[in-house]
């Protein structure tokens, strides 16, 4: 049943799926080949640290979570899926994995961009690599819960947002 429900997800968003890494590593690829080229440029995990990971995975996060579960409930799929005898929690458990893949697959593919570009200036070794992969997975795994939990809560989220911008703003 969980093949299934992968099959149902992939079969439902894979082009949009698509739309969102082409522009992911086309903005990616832009800006650490301009980081690259630069005769002053420090470091070409600047760019894959500053958009790669900290704005572009928090989009991306954001939008699949929207995509996968928001929209789900929105259009009411996933009353069918609750239909057959299958616990809520493996729906939503298939939903948070999936959506965290296609995550991860993002993460490691631009991480392996920003290695390639790292070979020509940058002494790179197994332990760096594993410490910048290690921070940029727990970075993208805290926004994709948030997005994910806060996906999950309907309207609601905005009045989560609000409580939680209080301390903010006072």
């Amino acid at each position: 049943m969980t093949r299934t429900l992968i099959k149902k997800e992939l079969r439902q968003h894979w082009a949009w799926f698509l739309l969102l890494a082409a522009i992911y590593f086309a903005l990616l690829f832009l800006q650490i080949a301009a980081m690259a080229q630069a005769s002053d440029a420090s470091s070409v995990f600047d760019p894959f640290g500053r958009f790669g990971v900290g704005v572009g995975m928090v989009i991306a996060a954001a939008m699949i979570c929207s995509r996968l579960v928001a929209a789900e409930y929105r259009s009411s799929t996933q009353l069918f899926l609750e239909a057959p005898p299958l616990s809520r929690l493996r729906f939503v458990l298939v939903e948070y994995l999936f959506g965290l893949g296609v995550l991860a697959i993002f993460l490691t593919a631009g991480f392996a961009l920003a290695c390639l570009f790292g070979l020509r200036h940058e002494i790179l070794t197994p332990k760096f690599a594993g410490i910048m992969l290690a921070r940029a997975g727990a970075y993208t795994l805290f926004w994709f819960g948030y997005f994910f939990a806060t996906s999950m809560l309907g309207r609601y989220r905005y009045d989560l947002g609000l409580v939680a911008d209080l301390p903010y703003v006072f």
